[in-house]
């Protein structure tokens, strides 16, 4: 796909055939570096008769075919037999190597031997691993482990004071290992057939993995510190140090290797013939890099060395700059964002710089590839501008600023399903920044990125918010409608009322439109078009329930299209007035009374009685007015009845004549008159008395005359014009429970007046009630004033 590395000669030709190869850094207990601060590497080479060759590269040193490299020394006395394997260290200064059978440790810098593990007579194979920490301090600490294949059984060792001491017991296993590889405390174990894991400290330390396949010998390779690849025929499984597989996908080869090596982000493999380059993530081949017949391959930070039986070369990896032109042109952006991140070729800001750019280009990529949610999600976590995020969906932003934005490649127009899945990604998008900029609470929104650097970023709070609701809006009216009152009844709804306005009325969202207008405070175009609604499809409750939610402020307007609803509907006009929310309560009442009372009078007693029986409303004028109301209605129903009095009524129903719907009505009108009479303790009786008749309603009345406390004028009415006790009696009753201490004498008064009727003719029945009266209600009436002279002699009399 890309040229990643370049095979460079080390050694060719060797008169020795090589058995192992080791690479650390240049100098021991530190890093050498060349002036421009890269490594230098040492490489040790075994060969098959003991000799050690140590060469040293200088990758800053350029020659026409590679590098500087050089052979620095070669120790003839190295071993009396082939070196198997090498290990070396320059961070302990240490090379650890297997020959004749037996494990040796050497110092690096004079290769002189410190001592062989004597108990590992018959080893195999070994693997080392070297773990480095640096301290808050700067100082760096090194652990060194080893694991040791005697035989069957596996030898655990570690570096300390000098010495290699006992790690953990010996592990036994089925059967001599043919490679072993270190994963944090456990060791992967390769057989002739399987894949075995040794856990260090588990009760059951050994757990099968994977059989090999049909390869003749075990492959794998540390991959970073908690993963490793084993190989099994041409594909690699990737486990971690507790045996899980971490990589799930199916990770391919074009043959079966010889040997794997990491180098994040690559891996590498040898084959017969070539070294093969690819990725894990993600997964792609790279390149395949001609070399003659490799046969092992050892990686060490920057450094990757591959040795044939009798050749070295360095793979030099090309420069991370001149690697991601190639990977960006051919929109591998993923592979190119962990370059640009692994890079030091950089200052820290031209890094930053460069890894975002990748970044939104991997976003916009996603994007194309109709991955709609990653690609949002890439860019709501990059800052990148909402608005040109929005840019990328058809019909979203007015032309002329969509034609403002620059993509990196053309935009596909999206269809169909495709559209709606990237519309509902979207909506989800614009949501989370929407929140975002709530929380900004500043005018200006900063760090935006832009998609293309030539591309102008929004930085107004209002406008971008503005832009993202009415987004919102339009993806709503396409994938969800039931979301669109809720995003126009928010709180804080930025819809650009034009646009907004423009797609509602399209696509016939009255009431939609309306909770727009409201929330932008258009109340008179929300209440047109509740209006229309009401008038051409006789829809009146959506009108009625806006208007009481207007309030006080709004007076006018809720007076004028209350009159609109009147005609055709009047009990629903008068739920404007009486409707249980907190604005209707607030309205101005003795405005809202004269508007009834000028334009709807028949509107007056119901809202009058809303006032009073349901809001408790003392007001004198309102209960002065329903009293004559309803007194009105008493006198109306008199005259259609063509009675005399109203009080004739009560004629009929003592003599228990028939009674139409008519009289009835005038029976329960008149009770509705009186009862109120009595209940209401906010009228002006003065007021009412100069408005009811003389000669008729004489029981109301009697009521009025004693609600301004003139009791002696109402008794009268009851015994000398109604001739009733049993009527007087109650009044007394009633008037003495509402205030027994004012109205103490009310029972002494009728009393009284039972004695001094001055008719002889009925002195004697009178005065039989008047004891009856003494006699029931004797604790209300004063008896000293009963016993004085006054009424001594009318007492004698009887």
């Amino acid at each position: 796909m890309h040229e990643a590395y370049k095979a460079i000669p080390v050694y060719e030709k060797m008169p020795l055939n090589i058995e192992s190869v080791a690479v650390c850094n240049y100098d021991v207990y530190g890093k050498k570096k060349s002036e421009d601060g890269k490594l230098i590497a040492k490489v040790l080479v075994g060969t098959k008769v003991g000799h050690l060759f140590v060469f040293k590269i200088n990758a800053n040193v350029q020659y026409a075919r590679g590098v500087e490299s050089m052979l620095e020394r070669n120790c003839r006395s190295f071993s009396k037999k082939p070196i198997l394997q090498l290990f070396a260290t320059n961070e302990l200064n240490l090379i650890i190597s297997l020959s004749e059978g037996v494990i040796s440790i050497h110092h690096l810098d004079s290769f002189n031997r410190i001592t062989s593990l004597a108990k590992t007579k018959g080893a195999t194979y070994f693997s080392a691993d070297l773990e480095s920490q640096v301290s808050s301090t700067g100082a760096a600490a090194h652990a060194l482990k080893l694991c040791v294949a005697v035989r069957r059984n596996l030898q655990f060792y570690f570096w300390k004071n000098g010495e290699f001491c006992e790690l953990h017991a010996d592990v036994q296993l089925p059967e001599v290992p043919k490679t072993l590889a270190w994963c944090r405390d456990s060791i992967c174990v390769g057989l002739k057939r399987e894949y075995l894991l040794v856990k260090l400290n588990d009760e059951n330390p050994v757990r099968d993995l994977s059989p090999t396949g049909k390869i003749s010998e075990p492959v794998m390779s540390l991959v970073h510190d908690n993963m490793i690849a084993v190989l099994k025929d041409e594909d690699t499984v990737f486990v971690n140090s507790n045996g899980d597989v971490t990589y799930k996908l199916s990770f391919t080869w074009s043959e079966s290797p010889i040997a794997l090596c990491s180098q994040p982000p690559y891996l590498l493999s040898v084959m017969a013939k070539y070294i093969e380059v690819r990725t894990m993530e993600p997964r792609i081949f790279i390149q395949s890099i001609d070399i003659q017949k490799p046969k092992m391959v050892k990686c060490y930070q920057n450094w990757v060395i591959v040795a044939s039986a009798n050749s070295i070369w360095l793979l030099q990896q090309l420069p991370f700059s001149k690697q991601l032109p190639a990977l960006l042109n051919s929109r591998e952006y993923e592979l190119a964002l962990q370059l640009a991140k692994l890079s030091d070729e950089e200052s820290a800001e031209e890094k930053e710089k460069t890894v975002q750019n990748i970044e939104i280009l991997n976003a916009f990529d996603k994007f194309r590839q109709r991955r709609f949610e990653e690609s949002l999600h890439s860019f709501a976590n990059l800052s990148v501008d909402p608005s040109q995020v929005i840019g990328l969906f058809p019909d979203m932003l007015p032309e002329k600023q969509s034609n403002k934005i620059k993509y990196p490649d053309p935009v596909t127009r999206l269809k169909g399903t495709e559209l709606e899945e990237g519309l509902i990604a979207l909506s989800e998008y614009l949501t989370l920044k929407r929140n975002e900029m709530l929380k900004v609470t500043t005018s200006t929104v900063h760090n935006l990125k832009p998609i293309v650097a030539k591309n102008e970023v929004i930085k107004s709070r209002k406008s971008l918010l503005q832009i993202i609701d009415t987004t919102l809006l339009k993806c709503y009216l396409k994938t969800n409608n039931a979301l669109v009152g809720p995003l126009l009844r928010l709180p804080e709804n930025y819809c650009h009322l034009e646009e907004a306005e423009r797609i509602l009325k399209k696509m016939n969202k009255t009431r939609e439109l309306t909770e727009l207008y409201k929330r932008k405070g258009l109340h008179r175009k929300a209440l047109d078009l509740l209006l229309t609604q009401h008038q051409e499809q006789g829809i009146t409750m959506e009108l009625v329930e806006y208007l009481q939610h207007l309030g006080n402020n709004h007076l006018e307007l809720v007076f004028h299209f209350a009159e609109e609803i009147l005609e055709s509907n009047p009990r629903e006009c008068l739920k404007v007035f009486t409707g249980d929310t907190t604005e209707v309560e607030s309205l101005p009442r003795r405005q809202v009374f004269d508007f009834l009372d000028l334009r709807a009078g028949q509107l007056v007693k119901p809202y009058l009685e809303h006032l009073i029986f349901s809001l408790e409303d003392e007001t004198e004028t309102f209960h002065n007015q329903l009293a004559l109301i309803y007194k009105d209605h008493v006198m109306q129903l008199t005259k259609e009845l063509n009675l005399g009095r109203p009080d004739d009524i009560i004629v009929i129903v003592d003599d228990d004549l028939d009674m139409n719907e008519e009289s009835a009505e005038l029976v329960q009108a008149k009770s509705k008159l009186q009862s109120f009479l009595e209940v209401s303790t906010s009228y002006e009786p003065q007021r009412l008395l100069s408005e009811f008749p003389l000669d008729c309603l004489l029981e109301e009345r009697a009521v009025i005359l004693g609600r301004q406390g003139s009791h002696e004028q109402a008794l009268a009415i009851y015994i000398y014009h109604l001739h009733d006790s049993d009527k007087a009696e109650s009044y007394c009753q009633r008037v003495h429970n509402e205030s027994p201490e004012k109205n103490k004498d009310v029972f002494l008064s009728l009393f009284k007046m039972y004695l001094q009727t001055g008719q002889p003719q009925t002195d004697e029945s009178n005065l039989k009630i008047a004891l009856k009266i003494l006699h029931k209600h004797a604790t209300k009436i004063d008896a000293l004033q009963v016993s004085s002279s006054r009424f001594t002699s009318a007492w004698w009399r009887c």
